[in-house]
């Protein structure tokens, strides 16, 4: 357990393992005593690592990649019957920074969840983030969790905001790509 501020609130400082995947990223939430409470889900715009040769690939996509499959608000309607339950206040925490490694200060940050809420915040000057969740099930402890997702940096142009996923431990992945339909005629 760690102090944090004047005012004395206990935060269990959960360790994230981050689980890299061939496009996104899977990071699990645990609590104090090491068991997943959700999972962050960052979507990434290849579907594949060696899809991003000569133009890279960009992490925090509202709609991409994840281990080669679907990924992003389509994980909300495939996950939309599992609940998000957790006896802990979350805090999540971290950085954006731009292609070059500086801190990009007042981009949006935003993190949906299959629930059907979703929340927002604003990166500060040195680039950080941070979420506040209430707990969800019955309160194990008043002192929160707290999680830091890392430093991502979000190279996307002209988007809105860099997104997140919060999902169960074991999510479902979003259905299958559809095979692209071929033209041309069909032989008699």
């Amino acid at each position: 357990m760690k102090w944090y501020g004047s005012v004395g609130i206990t935060l269990f400082v959960a360790t994230m393992a981050t689980q890299a995947h061939a496009g996104g990223q899977v990071q699990p939430i645990k609590d104090p005593n090491g068991n997943t409470l959700a999972v962050v889900v960052n979507c990434d715009s290849c579907k594949t690592a060696s899809e991003g040769k000569g133009t890279p690939c960009v992490a925090g996509a509202e709609d991409g990649w994840l281990d080669g499959q679907p990924c992003g608000r389509c994980l909300l309607a495939a996950n939309a019957q599992q609940g998000l339950m957790f006896g802990y206040d979350i805090h999540i925490v971290g950085k954006l920074v731009d292609g070059a490694g500086n801190p990009l200060k007042e981009r949006f940050v935003k993190m949906f969840t299959p629930a059907g809420w979703s929340m927002r915040a604003r990166t500060t000057d040195d680039g950080s983030f941070h979420f506040i969740m209430g707990a969800t099930a019955e309160r194990k402890s008043q002192s929160p969790v707290l999680s830091d997702v890392g430093t991502h940096a979000d190279t996307a142009k002209g988007t809105p905001y860099y997104t997140f996923f919060l999902l169960p431990e074991s999510f479902q992945q979003c259905p299958a790509a559809p095979a692209p339909k071929t033209s041309g005629n069909k032989k008699p």
